[in-house]
């Protein structure tokens, strides 16, 4: 990047020193200059007005003429016009240049206005970037605009007593200037160039412009050729891209005026300036690379591409290593990333349309739709889509209607899987692509130890072994982490950059001496903006422009950038890797997690949101139609202004009030972060008491139904917080502990039993004191929920009275009343297949009127499950198939839970279908998918028993012991890790204690018997303490003797009555778990 201005000519700005005469002098001195030139013309009907001291809104001097005038040089024509209007701005400076920051806000003012010509004028001067990006805009709103700077404002009051004092000459003559600024073009390095033109000579002058070198280098036209009028300057930008290296590297132009004294222009700065950039590195990351680059070149018809893996693995790096490899090769490349808006759409479909797959007149507004028109036969376009976790819900499932279609696109889909980010629909797109054979899917796995440890010696050359070990241990094997602490000790000189891809450490001792590195990647931020601070000039002004980046939404582009800092300090930025330019030449943040710090640090402080905020109904107002209507309604709840901010909450806001029931609110992953600030715009307001409470509950319920579990509780959380400092609700006993209550549920699907059922109890005890503490839905809900965890914890009896319990609640709504049959059944789901089969057929009956598809789909599974266990039915290929339709349905309605489920109830049913196969190839498969789908949604329940599954098919094909050992170790880590090692009354009710009994029947019969004792001396019961052994001697009491017999018979432990029609493996007489 390089902003350097570039002279030919010998043409120089200067520094026009007025002293005194700044400011409010200066436009005096001005407006009594063109008075006096003009004065001729009043009885023509020529009038001039100054603007009063203060806020002009752009304009010190109005002129309105019936006849053509002429200014300091220039000449003002009507152009057909009965009367024109000239608006004058007087820029007076002591500095050699003036910023396009120091004239934005006021100009941007000025194009609402009904004028026809905005007039410059200055002692100082302007860039030609500068100056261009003024004309463009003036131009796009049908303004004339002139400048009368520096040096046609000395050679137009050359002759006034005023400027005497400035000693120059100024010859007649044609004078250039350019300006060099970086950007990309298709994917390509590419460069705009400004140049200005300054004639003043008393003749228009033609001028031919022309690329020389044009091998390596292409325009959009070689040759272009316009007029540059008397004492006028011409500005235009050329847009060149490096397309090959094997011709001559400098770029050079010619320029002629008239057809003689033609130039040789060699353009300085356009060699890229080192910035680091971090080797290619990575088995995994190179394998991604191969497969990647092999699958674009082979393919036909649309493709999908997926490279999936958590935030800063590399996954945008894999993509640009294969666009390098296949550049030039029949693809068009096109990256965009997805914010939180549809910019990319727009993105997508102008790049189709350039690159002739769509007719200009296209009208598709929809990813599914703009791919759908695409069509060319000689070209094959490759998009990536990045950050596509942020993707609206639904529009990744569009695409999947476009496989096998003859659409000469293949589409690269990248995004997280860490769960950071992305609603369930999301991650049901990604289980279905890392399932689905016609994808093209890879899982980006981070660095290994050893390769973590090689990528930074290969970057930090002679690095001491202790800060080795530090960055290591501390990056996580993440390469984000490696980049990112590079760049601070670039910037604290502790080392030098060799080249592009290493730096080394510039003194050793001082490198081991300085006492700070970074724990995390937010550290590293937050250290590199204090350092920001202690060392640039005018730093807040820079760290002020992060902000004013995430409020637009992580994007800008770059003409509006430049009015809000300038091209030096926007460069500056891009080479600290702070910035970066977007494959349209937006500028955006250089990491997504950078833009997650910047958003963060601002809603932790009040005081600079309200300042930005004030900021942007102010001088920044010229940027409000660049936001979004919900993020110009948090800026106007920070600057207080609340009815503003109701009317830009407007949709969201009736969207509540015209809900009835919370549970049906239409969310979206946009609109549900903007349900906090409406909170917080209601809080004071005790006439909407009732729908402040609405959004609350709006709120928790779709964090629970919508987001991870850890989410939900955070959210939990601050609502609580909420609550209990408003002076309307703090009182609020019942909505307190609403909250308490979801929090409770979200802690259940996170696997925290016991943090949640101590909330429960403690709701519980407060409700039987005072009665009236809780509602008739968080009442239910509580019983609801407590029935759910006896359940769990094998105690039928408190499970059946906290169900009676939960029924007398339901009574009157038929969704809560299919709750109620749902958790019967679940009571005898192992004991009694009478009543749990008639209590899933009522759940049905309940819900046929499409009250809960999801839990009528569950409903389903449960009854195939229940018919299996009970050796109800042996059809297990018809079985088979009524699962695979209700699978269908299941990813159909994003039923995270319900799939895990369902892949395990496939594994089962595929075991007895291959009982005669000796590797049982889908069975493993099925449980491999399932195992993966489980952790990966935090379903800790079906991975034990997929575990457990797994264990009884390794039995089946003789495997190795220690590998066995190793997979039901693996289940009873999970056990006790959720508490599923207290087996509460031991009346069976959960398939815990199936799993326990099989992980007893194997170190029974493959291991010592001192080892059976050290597992189930772990289990834990109700009723009975002190059966367990010391943990020092392993002395088993008779309990354990006596359990330890049962497991020699295969008997099921720990139970004193058990069903003995209990589904087991028919080869190993293992139990069957399902739930």
């Amino acid at each position: 990047m390089n902003n350097t201005l570039h002279y030919i000519e010998e043409y120089k700005t200067f520094e026009w020193q007025l002293n005194d005469y700044l400011g409010n002098i200066f436009e005096r001195e001005i407006f009594q200059i063109i008075n006096k030139q003009i004065s001729g013309k009043f009885d023509d009907g020529v009038r001039i007005y100054q603007t009063p001291t203060g806020p002009d809104g752009g304009k010190d001097i109005i002129i309105r003429s019936t006849v053509p005038v002429c200014i300091l040089n220039q000449s003002f024509e009507l152009d057909f016009k009965e009367e024109i209007t000239i608006y004058i701005e007087c820029k007076s400076s002591d500095k050699k240049r003036i910023d396009l920051t120091k004239v934005a806000g006021s100009l941007m003012r000025v194009k609402e206005n009904n004028i026809d010509y905005y007039v410059l004028i200055s002692n100082s001067s302007f860039a030609p970037q500068t100056l261009h990006i003024l004309k463009t805009d003036f131009e796009a709103a049908g303004i004339k605009f002139k400048v009368i700077d520096q040096y046609f404002l000395l050679k137009a009051l050359e002759n006034e007593s005023f400027f005497n004092s400035k000693s120059i000459i100024v010859e007649n003559k044609l004078y250039y200037e350019y300006q060099v600024s970086t950007t990309r073009v298709d994917n390509k390095n590419a460069y705009e160039l400004f140049f200005t033109y300054r004639n003043l000579e008393n003749e228009d002058q033609l001028i031919t412009q022309k690329l020389l070198t044009d091998n390596n280098w292409s325009v959009d036209s070689n040759e272009r050729k316009f007029f540059v009028k008397a004492h006028s300057m011409y500005v235009n930008k050329i847009t060149v891209v490096r397309d090959y290296a094997d011709g001559i590297d400098d770029l050079l132009f010619s320029v002629e005026n008239n057809g003689i004294n033609e130039k040789q222009i060699c353009i300085d700065g356009v060699g890229i300036r080192p910035i680091f950039e971090p080797p290619f590195f990575g088995k995994d990351h190179k394998d991604c690379e191969a497969f990647l680059t092999n699958r674009l070149k082979n393919s036909n018809g649309f493709d999908l591409c997926c490279i999936w893996g958590e935030a800063g693995i590399g996954k945008t790096r894999v993509f640009n290593e294969v666009f390098k490899k296949l550049n030039g090769q029949g693809l068009d490349f096109l990256s965009v990333a997805i914010r939180s808006n549809d910019k990319y759409l727009k993105d997508i479909k102008k790049f189709l349309t350039r690159k002739h797959y769509l007719d200009r007149n296209n009208c598709s507004n929809t990813l599914n739709n703009i791919l759908l028109s695409a069509k060319n036969e000689y070209m094959r376009a490759v998009i990536l889509i990045d950050d596509c976790h942020n993707i609206a819900d639904g529009t990744l499932n569009e695409l999947k209607s476009l496989l096998g279609t003859d659409i000469p696109i293949t589409v690269v889909l990248c995004g997280r899987t860490d769960y950071s980010v992305g609603t369930t629909d999301y991650y049901s797109f990604v289980h279905f692509t890392e399932n689905d054979k016609s994808v093209g899917t890879w899982k980006l796995t981070p660095f290994s130890d050893d390769d973590t440890q090689k990528f930074i010696r290969l970057i930090i050359e002679r690095i001491p072994d202790i800060a080795l070990d530090r960055i290591w241990r501390m990056s996580n094997n993440n390469p984000l982490f490696i980049i990112h602490f590079i760049e601070y000790l670039l910037e604290l000189n502790l080392v030098e950059l060799y080249n592009r891809s290493s730096v080394g450490v510039v003194n050793v001792s001082t490198f081991n001496s300085h006492l700070y590195i970074p724990d995390r990647v937010e550290g590293i931020y937050k250290k590199r903006i204090e350092y920001l601070k202690r060392n640039e000039f005018e730093a807040e002004n820079l760290i002020e422009y992060f902000y004013i980046l995430s409020i637009l939404q992580d994007r800008q582009s770059k003409d509006m950038a430049l009015k809000c800092l300038s091209e030096e300090k926007l460069n500056f930025l891009i080479q600290r890797r702070f910035l970066n330019y977007s494959e349209n030449g937006e500028v955006i943040f250089s990491h997504e997690s950078f833009a997650i710090y910047i958003r963060h640090s601002l809603e932790k402080d009040a005081k600079l949101k309200k300042k930005l905020a004030n900021s942007f109904f102010a001088e920044l107002n010229y940027l409000l139609e660049y936001v979004t209507m919900p993020e110009k309604g948090v800026l106007a709840l920070w600057a207080g202004k609340n009815d503003l901010a109701k009317e830009c909450f407007s949709d969201i806001i009736d969207n509540i009030k015209q809900t009835t029931n919370h549970s049906a609110f239409n969310v979206d992953f946009n609109s549900n972060k903007y349900l906090i600030y409406i909170m917080k715009l209601f809080a004071n307001d005790a006439s909407n008491k009732e729908f402040l409470i609405k959004v609350i509950k709006t709120k928790i319920y779709t964090s629970i139904h919508h987001f991870s579990p850890i989410i939900a509780i955070n959210d939990c959380n601050d609502v609580l917080d909420f609550v209990c400092k408003n002076r309307i609700l703090k009182n609020n006993k019942r909505l307190t502990n609403s909250v308490k209550q979801q929090k409770a549920h979200a802690m259940i699907i996170a696997g925290y039993m016991c943090d949640a059922e101590l909330i429960m109890k403690e709701l519980l005890s407060d409700w039987l004191v005072y009665k009236n503490t809780l509602d008739e839905d968080t009442l239910f809900d509580l019983l609801d929920r407590f029935c759910g965890i006896y359940i769990d914890m094998n105690c039928k009896e408190i499970a059946i009275n906290y169900n009676e319990m939960s029924k007398e609640k339901a009574v009157s709504d038929q969704r809560l009343m299919a709750l109620v049959y749902l958790n019967r059944a679940k009571i005898y789901f192992l004991s009694d297949f009478d009543i749990a089969a008639t209590s899933l057929l009522k759940v049905q009956e309940l819900l046929a009127e499409g009250n809960s598809k999801r839990i009528f789909c569950s409903s389903k599974i449960s009854y195939l499950m229940i018919e299996l266990l009970h050796n109800k039915r042996s059809d297990y290929n018809n079985m088979i198939k009524e699962a695979h339709l209700i699978l269908e349905e299941a990813f159909e309605g994003s039923y995270a839970h319900s799939i895990a489920r369902l892949y395990l109830l496939l594994a089962v049913l595929h075991l007895f279908a291959e009982e005669n196969t000796l590797m049982l190839k889908e069975t493993k498969n099925l449980i491999d998918i399932g195992i993966n789908y489980s952790i990966k949604f935090g379903f800790q329940r079906e991975a034990w028993e997929f575990y457990n599954l797994l264990g009884i098919v390794q039995l089946r094909n003789g495997a190795d012991s220690e590998e066995i050992r190793k997979t039901f170790a693996t289940a009873f880590s999970l056990l006790q890790t959720h508490d599923y090692l207290n087996i509460g009354m031991r009346s069976l009710c959960c398939d815990n204690l199936l799993v326990l009994s099989n992980i007893g029947f194997f170190y029974q019969s493959k291991e010592t018997e001192r080892e059976f004792y050290e597992y189930m001396m772990k289990v834990t019961f109700f009723g009975d303490s002190t059966y367990q052994a010391k943990q020092d001697n392993l002395l088993p009491t008779k309990f354990l003797k006596k359990e330890y017999l049962k497991a020699k018979q295969k008997q099921l432990l720990f139970v004193d009555n058990p069903n003995n029609n209990l589904l087991r493996d028919t080869i190993t007489g293992y139990f069957i778990a399902l739930s």
